[in-house]
């Protein structure tokens, strides 16, 4: 019973060997340039577990460290300009705090004085 199962797995085990050795060959051998086709293959994946060998994953790797480099670019730049815009209304609140404060100080304090009123 036990070798009975033991050869029905070799077997298994023989026949996918086969199979995915001869789908492999069918697929070189289809293939003019095997490198050229590869780098396109590399280029439409999108989802790192889609990638098979280490170079498609190193490709698609710096493939999305570029995307993300450029979106980081993009906000960086942004957050400068709304930082800019934020420092130029500040500066001018700043100086019509200083204008207003100027014209406190131009403007003429008449001194009151006290009327009294007597009886006579």
């Amino acid at each position: 019973e036990y070798a009975n199962k033991l050869s029905k797995i070799k077997s298994r085990t023989k026949l996918s060997r086969r199979s995915t050795e001869s789908s492999t060959s069918l697929d070189s051998s289809s293939k003019l340039d095997p490198s050229l086709s590869r780098v396109e293959d590399d280029e439409d994946i999108n989802d790192i577990s889609e990638a098979k060998t280490p170079k498609a994953k190193s490709h698609l790797l710096q493939k999305k460290l570029a995307e993300n480099r450029k979106i980081f670019e993009q906000r960086n730049k942004e957050i400068s300009e709304s930082n800019r815009a934020v420092e130029e209304k500040v500066e001018a609140i700043r100086q019509q705090i200083n204008e207003t404060e100027l014209q406190k100080e131009h403007i003429s304090i008449v001194p009151i004085t006290p009327i009294s009123i007597m009886p006579q």
